[in-house]
């Protein structure tokens, strides 16, 4: 059953947006949903980051050095691939922006990739040179996802381990977590929610965090 995790990525988003943890930070969502091959993945990716850039920072100086080091570059804004987004990764770094992709649904990543594929995402996103990093949501581990890639090595060994080193596991909600979310819905309605109520909800859908969004409607 599904956990959240969509959520969580697209309340992360917000979160960062909101508080302005960084004000030369461009943070994008993405789904592999949305992609039939890495092609799509690239341009999407590509698209969202000079979208976003120019959102927040058209009128800084610094974006003015990014479009700077853009021309230098030589980039073709029709042709936009890996290497159109390496250019923009580059760019950034150099201007003295970052990025953070928001990758949803990676789980489809083994059939739209190729072993190519794989070593772009290593580079790209634990490059140095590049101001790009990431954060993937799937319902397997990424080493799982990997081996299933066409053409790629059946080792032990994975790539996408190393550059997505730090994972955690969805899990239903703990009792401390319970009170924390009843709160949040009795703010959000204006009135205490009954421990009759709680109680039936709890006998539907238990702990399950998607679950008891779509039971409560939020």
């Amino acid at each position: 059953p599904r956990i959240g995790k969509s959520s969580l990525l697209k309340a992360f988003k917000a979160m960062i947006r909101e508080n302005h943890y960084s004000h030369d930070l461009v943070v994008i969502y993405i789904s592999l949903d949305e992609c039939d091959n890495s092609n799509d993945m690239w341009r999407i990716i590509g698209k969202g980051i000079r979208k976003e850039l120019s959102k927040q920072f058209h009128s800084s100086d610094k974006y003015t050095i990014f479009t700077d080091e853009l021309e230098f570059e030589d980039v073709d804004e029709n042709r936009i691939d890996y290497e159109y987004v390496c250019s923009v990764a580059r760019c950034m770094k150099t201007a003295g922006f970052s990025g953070l992709i928001l990758i949803d649904e990676f789980d489809k990543f083994s059939t739209l990739a190729t072993k190519g594929t794989v070593g772009q995402i290593r580079t790209l996103f634990s490059g140095s040179e590049y101001g790009l990093r990431a954060v993937v949501a799937s319902r397997r581990m990424v080493e799982r996802i990997e081996k299933e890639v066409e053409g790629a090595l059946n080792s032990n060994v994975s790539i996408l381990a190393t550059v997505f080193v730090n994972g955690h596991k969805l899990k239903a909600f703990t009792e401390a977590d319970m009170k924390e979310y009843w709160a949040s819905i009795e703010e959000k309605i204006g009135v205490s929610v009954s421990n009759r109520y709680k109680e039936e909800v709890n006998y539907y859908v238990g702990t399950h965090p998607c679950l008891l969004n779509l039971f409560n409607g939020s």
